[in-house]
């Protein structure tokens, strides 16, 4: 090859070294990777969260075992690793896996719910709300109670007398010696849906927040000028609702069995809902006081508050004697 030609062909080397090179270059810069949270350009192995890109050194740390986490979760406003995700996180009621997405439906009594079994379609609990796949109870009216709650459902005529003694002690007990209804002839019921809402068909006419009662007192003449008192009482409740409507209804028997009849409907509620509210908060029974105080309708909820605003100006005797409508 003559010199000229040598000469040509090194000048053609360096053209394409001078200009493929810087724009190597310029594109190698652009590709440089940098730290979302230290900003500083990364050389080797690096992590990607979502968009952000982090450096081995600005790892998050767990808030619970403090070790750098390569893939972490956000629970309640903390960064937690895998292993204490799953030991925090709060679980399922219905299929038992941990939340580890930090999106779920909190019920009552401490149950979860998932996002997966909220849109499932699965029938529910008719006490909690909890989706049901399996376990619990089915009644004979189609209402569901789920596992938890069926541990201490009341569906029995012998555990309903039981909590009928309790109520009344705890009413001698908290509110007054003076609410005595052993001098009184009542029976206890326990029944499905629809024969309570046979019984409450009458109330029901009345306010249609009444249909979200569980239980129902009714007096009957049996001859000689004597009554006798029938507490009916949904089926299924778990013990401490079962006793919160027990004693509801005790406060009903002693009304009527003192022949109180011109006080209005949302009087009569009101006091019964005093009843069990004072003696709840006396156990202290969050679930119970909590379920009392959100009723938000315009006969237990506006009775309760009625009384409430009553005993802090006359105190109990001045509710016992309102309540017998003096």
């Amino acid at each position: 090859m003559k010199l000229n030609n040598w000469r040509k062909f090194w000048l053609l080397i360096l053209f394409y070294v001078a200009v493929f090179g810087t724009v190597s270059a310029a594109v190698a810069a652009e590709k440089k990777i940098i730290c979302s949270k230290c900003g500083q350009v990364i050389y080797g192995t690096y992590y990607q969260f979502g968009n952000k890109i982090i450096c081995p050194k600005d790892l998050p740390r767990c808030a619970v075992c403090g070790r750098t986490c390569t893939k972490y979760y956000t629970i309640d406003g903390k960064i937690l690793c895998q292993k204490d995700a799953i030991a925090s996180a709060p679980v399922c009621s219905n299929c038992h896996k941990p939340i580890l997405s930090g999106k779920y439906l909190r019920l009552r009594d401490n149950l979860y719910s998932c996002l997966k079994c909220e849109k499932s379609g699965l029938p529910r609990c008719f006490v909690c709300n909890l989706p049901i796949s399996s376990g619990g109870l089915v009644f004979s009216d189609g209402r569901r109670l789920c596992a938890f709650h069926s541990k201490t459902a009341v569906n029995d005529q012998a555990s309903a007398q039981v909590y009928f003694r309790k109520a009344k002690s705890l009413i001698n007990q908290y509110i007054s010696p003076s609410i005595n209804l052993n001098d009184v002839i009542v029976t206890i019921h326990i029944v499905d849906q629809k024969v309570l809402a046979e019984k409450m068909r009458s109330d029901y006419d009345k306010d249609p927040s009444l249909k979200m009662t569980c239980g129902k007192t009714l007096e009957y003449n049996v001859g000689g000028g004597k009554k006798v008192y029938r507490i009916y009482v949904l089926q299924g409740l778990p013990s401490e609702d079962f006793l919160t409507t027990m004693i509801h209804e005790c406060g009903h028997v002693w009304q009527m069995s003192h022949k109180v009849r011109r006080l209005g409907l949302r009087h009569q509620e009101g006091f019964c809902e005093w009843l069990s509210y004072k003696i709840n908060k006396q156990l202290r029974r969050r679930t119970q006081i909590m379920l009392l105080e959100n009723k938000k309708d315009a006969i237990y909820h506006a009775g309760l508050q009625d009384y409430l605003r009553l005993e802090s100006q006359k105190g109990k005797e001045g509710v016992l004697r309102t309540a017998l409508g003096y």
